[in-house]
């Protein structure tokens, strides 16, 4: 009886965004009764009653011992106006840990995943839309009770929906690890490819039901400890700043700053800008992906042409080991006292290694806006009255775009380019956030 009013009162205010004037109508003719579901239902915010990362090392270990993920092909006959064509079908496995957030069981489920679903899921969330629940997660027992609902595509670190057939309580289930199959193409380290063409890897996708204070503290921890070791490795190797040419580059800027713009380039703009909590979800996401998955975090994302790492750092800004002296522009060449991995990949996953690299960089573009202010008097007043903050915001706006976006008539970024914007109000809002500030 409960479950069948609990069902009649949502399809009524279901109802109600659509015909709200009928809906009125049917509501004035009835009495409600408010019943109290189980008082089992979890807060989907509630604090776990046990370790979450001790349960992530369980399900690490269960997908570390688990069968290779399969990879199927099928050819079908489609009947056309040109006639009968055969089009190939391709389906990728995918297996997921599963925690009981009442009971704190874990276990296993697997799953087909059809590509050209996966590839129409990525088109979707690429321009921000609804991905209509794609890639349809299929059982490979026909009898599973368990049910996938994609809230969220983005390959391994999807968000999932888990529910439990005839259980009327939402988010009682939670993905907590997935093994997924990449690419090789698409993956970085050697040891990482163990198939020929597709190779499964191990990750904890980031869902709100895991967004707690254990892991967002563990993510804390695991970004400071890195950075403080890259500092110390810069400033026990020496490294001399080129834009203060008297200083060290790790006694030109803060490891503070440093980390509030790595959660800048790993935040989406549209939820932080948008966001009603001055991004502290958003940006915490971040930390809670750090958390979980420690240096894999950014391991997987990876193109030969794009951005890589904590620090998305471009390919020739990070190497350009060109046979012209003039054209050697990588921070690897420029500052070759400090010692970063050669191979300009593998340099940019490494998380250590990468702010290192992030750290010259900020140090080898701020040169070009000092030789810039030092053109002209007048550019070097307008410089000379920056404040800390202000020069800051010169940093990342320069990071993300570039030295050529600093205006020496103005002692400012130049405004025209709206992703540079962008980059700067976020990073605004998340330097607001104090998130690593000590403890009181």
């Amino acid at each position: 009886m409960i479950k069948k009013t609990i069902i009649a009162l949502r399809l009524i205010a279901a109802a109600a965004l659509i015909y709200p004037a009928q809906t009125d109508a049917i509501f004035s003719n009835w009495n409600i009764f408010v019943v109290n579901e189980p008082t089992s239902t979890p807060n989907p915010y509630a604090p776990y009653t046990f370790s979450l990362l001790e349960k992530i090392g369980q399900a690490m270990q269960i997908l570390s011992l688990s069968p290779e993920l399969g990879y199927r092909e099928e050819t079908a006959k489609i009947k056309t106006k040109k006639g009968v064509v055969k089009v190939t079908r391709r389906y990728r496995e995918i297996a997921l840990v599963i925690l009981n957030r009442d009971s704190g069981e874990v276990f296993e489920k697997r799953y087909w995943l059809s590509e050209s679903e996966m590839d129409e899921a990525d088109k979707l969330r690429k321009k921000y839309l609804d991905s209509k629940g794609l890639p349809n997660f299929v059982p490979n027992d026909s009898g599973e009770e368990y049910e996938v609902i994609v809230n969220w595509w983005n390959s391994h670190n999807s968000d999932l929906r888990i529910q439990k057939k005839g259980d009327i309580v939402q988010d009682r289930y939670v993905v907590i690890a997935n093994k997924y199959l990449k690419d090789n193409d698409a993956l970085v380290y050697p040891e990482d490819k163990t198939g020929k063409k597709l190779s499964g890897i191990i990750y904890v996708p980031y869902s709100p039901l895991i967004h707690t204070a254990e892991l967002v503290a563990a993510g804390l921890k695991f970004l400071n400890e890195n950075t403080d070791t890259a500092f110390q490795s810069l400033r026990e190797l020496g490294v001399k700043s080129h834009a203060y040419l008297d200083k060290l580059a790790v006694d030109t800027i803060t490891p503070t700053f440093v980390k509030n713009i790595f959660l800048t380039e790993q935040s989406d703009p549209k939820l932080l800008l948008n966001s009603e909590d001055g991004g502290k979800m958003v940006a915490e996401r971040v930390l809670v992906r750090l958390g979980s998955n420690g240096d894999k975090t950014f391991r997987y994302t990876f193109s030969k042409t794009g951005a890589l790492g904590l620090g998305q750092i471009m390919p020739n800004t990070y190497s350009n080991p060109s046979r012209f002296a003039s054209r050697r522009t990588g921070v690897a060449q420029i500052y070759p006292e400090a010692k970063l991995i050669p191979d300009r990949n593998i340099g940019r996953a490494d998380v250590v290694n990468g702010i290192k690299a992030s750290v010259l960089v900020f140090d080898d573009h701020f040169s070009a806006v000092i030789a810039k202010a030092n053109k002209k008097k007048s550019y070097r007043e307008l410089f000379a009255k920056l404040t800390l903050d202000e020069i800051d915001e010169i940093r990342a706006g320069i990071y993300n775009g570039g030295p050529s976006k600093y205006s020496a008539q103005k002692a400012a970024i130049s405004t025209h380019i709206n992703e540079t914007n962008d980059f700067i109000a976020k990073f605004k809002k998340i330097r607001e956030l104090h998130l690593f500030d000590p403890a009181p």
